[in-house]
This record gives C-alpha cells, sequence and structure tokens, in this order.
C-alpha cells in the first residue's frame, strides 16, 4: 500500500498494487504500453483488479502492478453506492 500526499500536503490518496512477477527472465512481458487499464482475471475467470503500470522486460524480470478489485470496487461504491459492476435485474 503507498500513501500519497500533494505538494501542500492537502491532497491524500492511498494505492494498494498485486506485483505480477514473470516466472523466468526467458518469459514474455506480461504487459505492454497500452495494456493500462485491462481487467486481470485469474485461472478461474475471476476479477483479481486492474492493471496499473509495468516495468517492461529487462535483463533478467519483468514487473506488472495490479490494484486489486475489492480495493477500487469499495472506493467506486464511496463515490457512487448505486454502481453495479454487472447489470441488475429489474424485479
Amino acid at each position: 500500500m503507498r500513501q500519497y500526499a500533494g505538494k501542500d500536503f492537502t491532497i491524500h490518496s492511498t494505492s494498494m498494487e498485486i506485483a505480477v512477477h514473470s516466472y523466468s527472465p526467458k518469459d514474455e512481458a506480461f504487459s505492454v504500453p497500452g495494456d493500462s487499464g485491462s481487467v486481470v482475471a485469474d485461472v478461474n475467470g475471476r476479477i483479481v483488479g486492474l492493471l496499473t503500470s509495468g516495468s517492461g522486460i529487462t535483463g533478467s524480470t519483468d514487473i506488472t502492478y495490479v490494484s486489486p478489485y475489492y480495493f477500487l470496487n469499495e472506493r467506486v461504491k464511496r463515490a457512487f453506492p448505486n454502481s453495479h459492476l454487472f447489470p441488475i435485474a429489474n424485479a
């Protein structure tokens, strides 16, 4: 978790990220420029989070950062309490 403060210390925000590492330097990058904002799912198709950034492949590793869905959803619900990820059926 990261805590950010504006230069005048009046704006505060918090960020939480999951680091996605490659298994070996032989693996391709998990993400490429332009992938930011993509939904990342686990092997069962469940939403893990939103891709926020990546370091790109270096000589030894690749790291991509994903903001966890539960963390983002809590903040979205505070600002937009009637928002829903999936359509709500009319009763």
